[in-house]
C-alpha cells in the first residue's frame, strides 16, 4: 500500500480539520498521514535580548521535548508555552481520529536546549549548533553519547507516542537549524563537542539516538 504524507504549517484547528477532510479523499488509495509536528507559537523565550536572526529561525522548529519535556528539561521551559503546544497537538490528533487518518511528526532531534539546563546538568552539554555569523548568543544541543540523555530521549518519545499513537512516521532532522550531534562535520562552528566522545563516529552516535527513539516509541 502507498503511504501519503501531507505536510502543512497550520496552527488553526478549524483550518486543520478542513485539511484533514481533503486528505481523507486519499484513503481509498493508501495510508494517509498528516503532519502534526508544529508548535502553537515560536519559542520567544529562546530569542536573546536585541534579537538574533539564527534564533528567530530556530524557534519555529519542533522537537519532542517542546510537547512532552522530561522532568529535567521542563523547569527550563515556559510551562504555558509547552501546554499550548501539547493542546494543539492533541487537538489535531483528535481530528485525525475522526477522519480515520494517521499522523506524521516533523522534529529536530536533538534540538538545542536553554543554557539554564546546562548550568544544572553540565555533563549533558553537547555541541555548539548556532551559526556564529547570525547569532547574538551561543546555543548547544545535548550530548547523546551520555546514557542519561538517551534515557531522556527514550522517555520523551514514549510520552509522545503514548499520547498520539496515530503517529506512524517521524522526520528527525539532527544536523541543522538548531539540532546537532557531537563532532559531526556539518556543524556551523565545525566539528565540536565534549572531549570524551571525540573518537566516536557519527554513525555510531546516530544509531544510538535512533535506537533510543525507537525504544521509546515501541513501548
Amino acid at each position: 500500500r502507498k503511504v501519503f504524507i501531507v505536510r502543512n504549517a497550520i496552527r488553526d484547528v478549524d483550518e486543520f480539520r478542513e485539511l484533514a477532510a481533503i486528505a481523507a479523499r486519499l484513503k481509498p488509495f493508501g495510508e494517509v498521514q498528516v503532519d502534526v509536528g508544529l508548535l502553537a507559537d515560536k519559542g520567544w523565550h529562546d530569542v536573546p535580548e536585541g534579537g538574533s536572526p539564527w534564533h528567530e529561525f530556530g524557534t519555529y522548529n519542533s522537537a519532542a521535548f517542546k510537547f512532552f519535556p522530561h522532568a529535567k528539561i521542563a523547569p527550563h521551559l515556559p510551562a504555558e508555552w509547552v501546554a499550548n503546544n501539547r493542546k494543539l497537538l492533541l487537538a489535531k490528533a483528535a481530528i485525525l481520529r475522526e477522519f480515520g487518518l494517521a499522523a506524521a511528526f516533523t522534529s529536530n532531534e536533538t534540538n538545542y536546549l536553554p543554557e539554564s539546563f546546562y548550568r544544572d546538568n553540565p555533563e549533558l552539554r553537547g555541541p555548539r549548533v548556532d551559526h556564529p555569523r547570525r547569532t547574538r548568543s551561543v546555543a548547544f544541543s545535548p550530548c547523546v553519547d551520555r546514557p542519561e540523555m538517551l534515557e531522556m530521549v527514550e522517555w520523551m518519545m514514549h510520552e509522545l507516542i503514548r499520547n498520539v499513537p496515530e503517529i506512524k512516521t517521524i522526520f528527525a532532522q539532527n544536523n541543522d537549524s538548531g539540532a546537532g550531534l557531537c563532532w559531526a562535520s556539518g556543524q556551523y562552528s565545525g566539528p565540536n563537542g565534549p572531549e570524551f566522545c571525540r573518537n566516536r563516529t557519527t554513525g555510531v552516535r546516530l544509531k544510538a539516538l535512533m535506537e533510543a527513539m525507537q525504544r521509546g516509541a515501541s513501548k
